[in-house]
């Protein structure tokens, strides 16, 4: 059964983890502007170009409504990306670069194959490997991140966990990876000292 097939519940939780994840951007932006959170760079940017590339390639591979709030990860992810330039910090050291590469490993091996499972596979890997300095910020200095934005990337990415229709791996990778990078970061946000 494909996502677009899905019961009305199918289509509310996505839609509802499409607007949390929307409203998560609020405090974080507000927090990147004022100097309060400073996005890493790297992360950002990987998470806008993988971001774009894993929900189109996650759609080409059958996935329809599961993908809201992936669609507006990559869209907004733009925002904090270009804020991120002048308010951000990282971007170059060597677990930035190594984090870099990888996701641009993956979108080549990607644009090479022209598979869309293999897309979703590799640009899952990417969005791992990008929001590596993300959670070692977290972690490490977790006053520099907004503990309430990656709450609800982690409640939304829930949602849209609850809403794969079928447990496929083109249909149910692309959102574990991305719940289970917010559970780290949020988990560091929340739980670790200097907060």
């Amino acid at each position: 059964m494909t996502d677009a097939l899905l019961p009305p519940l199918g289509i509310l939780l996505p839609l509802l983890a499409g607007a949390v994840a929307l409203v998560a951007y609020i405090p974080y932006l507000r927090d990147t502007l004022s100097g309060k959170t400073r996005p890493n760079r790297a992360s950002w940017w990987i998470y806008t170009i993988v971001g774009t590339i894993g929900t189109g390639s996650t759609y080409l591979a059958g996935a329809r409504w599961t993908l809201l709030a992936p669609a507006v990860y990559a869209v907004a992810s733009l925002a904090v990306a270009l804020l991120a330039i002048r308010r951000g910090e990282g971007g170059w050291s060597v677990l930035d670069r190594c984090c870099l590469g990888t996701a641009a490993l993956s979108v080549a091996v990607w644009l090479i194959s022209g598979d869309p499972l293999l897309a979703v596979m590799m640009n899952s890997a990417a969005d791992l490997a990008g929001s590596v300095p993300t959670m070692r910020k977290a972690w490490i200095d977790p006053a520099r991140e907004n503990r309430w934005a990656w709450l609800l990337y982690l409640v939304a990415n829930s949602l849209t966990l609850l809403a794969v229709p079928e447990w496929t791996l083109a249909q149910g990778l692309y959102p574990s990876v991305l719940w289970f990078c917010s559970l780290v970061i949020a988990g560091g946000c929340w739980m670790a000292k200097g907060k």
